[in-house]
């Protein structure tokens, strides 16, 4: 029954030490998003960004839907891809807290997650904004490109969309953090060989 899968699901999920919260209407602070509407800055006991992961209407809410996005959540956060790279650059896998926001949207239960705020910029931003570090810096964000399709296809992730735009890099401190999370990243680790077609890309950078 539905109760009892909700049930299971629930102690399950109490284990993790999930915890979910009902904001009815949530304030996103969207100057960061770049234009996207499912994702943006809230505050809660500090900043996070935040963004949607399924939504629906009361008659078409599934349950199944539900636990598989709680599961994903739970991937993100147990995925650690962090190292340092003999001091020359660092991985990071953005941090995804163990919290689930659901809230109403247009009449609309929408369900979201959490990110931590990456200090840095994208490579998009550094390649045009910041062109003369570009120059200087390129070859060595590229290995470090190349460091991070190797440690995510090893923890069996699949990159469902890279450009970049979905990696961030800190010039201060040498990081390239992997910021782009799907739910077929971690249900489909048979494609996981397709990740090493974007080191085509990141050549051409």
């Amino acid at each position: 029954s539905t109760q009892s899968r909700s049930s299971a699901a629930s102690d399950v999920y109490k284990r993790q030490s999930l915890e979910t919260l009902f904001i009815r209407s949530l304030k996103i602070d969207y100057s960061l998003s770049d234009g996207h509407k499912n994702t943006g800055i809230i505050k809660l006991d500090r900043s996070y960004f935040y963004k949607e992961l399924y939504f629906a209407s009361v008659e078409t809410f599934s349950y199944e839907s539900l636990f598989k996005y709680y599961k994903f959540i739970m991937d993100c956060n147990k995925l650690n891809i962090d190292k340092d790279y003999d001091g020359i650059y660092k991985l990071h896998f953005v941090t995804v807290p163990l919290k689930v926001i659901f809230s109403i949207k247009n009449d609309y239960i929408v369900m979201g997650y959490l990110m931590e705020v990456v200090e840095g910029h994208t490579i998009r931003k550094i390649k045009t904004q910041f062109l003369e570090y570009w120059k200087l810096n390129k070859e060595l964000i590229k290995t470090a490109l190349h460091s991070l399709v190797e440690v995510l296809t090893e923890n069996q992730f699949l990159i469902v969309d890279f450009n970049d735009d979905n990696v961030m890099w800190n010039m201060q401190t040498n990081t390239l953090t992997y910021i782009d999370i799907s739910v077929r990243s971690f249900t489909r680790p048979d494609e996981v060989y397709n990740n090493y077609s974007v080191d085509g890309a990141i050549d051409k950078l």
